[in-house]
């Protein structure tokens, strides 16, 4: 069950992530620095949360 929740929530937190750089981009298209800055930050943490869930999911799924 952990394992299931684990790699469900790591695909949720990469797709979230994925998504959040794109919108990142449309804000430096149109000049929103701050915005860009902001939103790439949270696309980051995402990406990376995301990440490490899968690789607990990994670790923990055992031979």
């Amino acid at each position: 069950m952990l394992q299931t929740a684990t790699l469900a929530l790591g695909g949720l937190l990469t797709i979230s992530g994925a998504a959040l750089l794109v919108l990142a981009f449309r804000h430096g298209q149109a000049r929103r620095t701050d915005e860009e800055r902001r939103v790439f930050r949270y696309a980051v943490g995402c990406l990376a949360a995301g990440s490490a869930l899968f690789l607990v999911t990994t670790v923990t799924s055992g031979p």
